[in-house]
């Protein structure tokens, strides 16, 4: 079984949720960034709804990322453990 050399994968084995759980939070950070999109001043309106769907876009594809993530970074630590008890 090969076992992932790839930094991110590594940390996510390690720490069992610390990646996926990053990719949670900058996806948090983004949902604020819409949240407050309101409050900028100089924006038009066409460029605040460009902008706010950019970010809506960001938000769903970041959640989706973290949960990908948090499922893959679980089985591979099952074949991990099932390999080792081997």
């Amino acid at each position: 079984m090969l076992i992932p050399t790839m930094p991110a994968f590594t940390r996510c084995l390690n720490s069992r949720a610390d990646f996926p759980e990053r990719v949670k939070m900058e996806a948090f950070e983004t949902r604020l960034k819409l949240d407050l999109l309101d409050t900028e001043e100089g924006l038009s309106e066409v460029a605040r709804k460009s902008r706010a769907e950019l970010l809506r876009r960001r938000y769903e594809t970041l959640i989706r990322s973290a949960d990908e993530l948090r499922e893959l970074a679980l089985n591979i630590e099952g074949k991990i453990k099932v390999a080792q008890a081997k």
